[in-house]
């Protein structure tokens, strides 16, 4: 099972303690999260459309054999999540 939240632009000001950066601009950082099959990176990439988040990358392979998949969420904070296999 996974499990993920999302902050409003609210709740994640508390969190910091200030105010959260302009992203419709640009991004300095994608962060990069790990899966343990197919089926992980399918609903990581699942859950982030339905939390409102966009969808920059389906969860496919590409040319040299990665599965991933890549979002962002409402905020425009960028995520891509990579299948990790056994020897990678």
């Amino acid at each position: 099972m996974i499990w993920s939240y999302i902050f409003d632009k609210s709740e994640l000001a508390k969190a910091f303690g200030g105010t959260s950066a302009d992203l419709s601009s640009g991004n300095e950082i994608m962060f990069s999260l790990s899966a343990e099959s197919e089926a992980d990176v399918q609903e990581w990439i699942r859950m982030a459309r339905q939390a409102g988040g966009t969808i920059f990358r389906e969860a496919a392979y590409d040319e040299y054999g990665f599965f991933y998949g890549g979002f962002a969420d409402p905020d425009g904070h960028k995520f891509n999540v990579l299948l990790i296999e056994p020897g990678m």
